[in-house]
């Protein structure tokens, strides 16, 4: 867990007040564990914890729902969807073992229409949510929309495309400089084109 992240989380929503004021006790709380007997130590820590808990409480309810979610995304791991839709799918078929006596072989839990093995899935996904702050649902949609992998293109071309690129950023703003790109990129272009005719001669 990051402290530092959800620290800043917490510092940056307090106001200056407040800053100052657990400052202020807690010199005093040093004070009284260096200079003052076991009693007056606790006194000092007792004042030093209700400050920070009247601090916490000044915040809108909004910021302290920034400084949850921070908190959150710090103590859950990330897991990809595939991950989050297979860890789920196990835990269905554990609920089903448990509670049926059995699990049916090379089933989908989330895509059966079995009223039990639904109920299974359902219950998984409440546990998931409760212990992980994790729809599995959102999982599933975010798979079943998922669309082809992109074209990766080669190094080549995605230079051509930065040069391009400048051609046009430059474009009425220094043509000089435009101009300058607009002979590199048909230079690589050119280039390109000879090394895959070179390419297909050779295969």
């Amino acid at each position: 867990m990051n402290h530092a992240r959800i620290l800043t989380a917490y510092l940056g929503r307090l106001s200056l007040k407040d800053l100052r004021d657990i400052l202020r006790s807690a010199e005093a709380c040093s004070h009284a564990q260096l200079n003052y007997g076991t009693s007056a130590q606790l006194e000092e820590q007792r004042q030093f914890n209700q400050t920070v808990a009247e601090a916490v409480d000044n915040m809108a309810e909004h910021d302290r729902g920034l400084i949850s979610l921070t908190l959150r995304s710090e103590s859950t791991p990330f897991r990809a969807d595939q991950e989050i839709v297979d860890q789920t799918e196990k835990l269905a078929a554990l609920l089903c073992t448990r509670f049926m006596g059995s699990k049916p072989d090379g089933v989908n839990f989330r895509d059966s229409l079995h009223p039990q093995l639904q109920q299974c899935w359902s219950v998984a996904c409440e546990i998931q949510e409760m212990l992980t702050a994790t729809d599995p649902e959102n999982a599933v949609a975010e798979l079943d929309g998922e669309e082809p992998s992109p074209i990766v293109k080669s190094a080549a071309e995605q230079i051509i495309d930065l040069i391009d690129g400048e051609c046009r950023f430059w474009h009425g703003k220094d043509e000089s400089r435009r101009g300058g790109y607009a002979i590199l990129l048909a230079t690589a272009k050119n280039i390109v084109k000879q090394e895959k005719e070179r390419t297909n001669g050779n295969t």
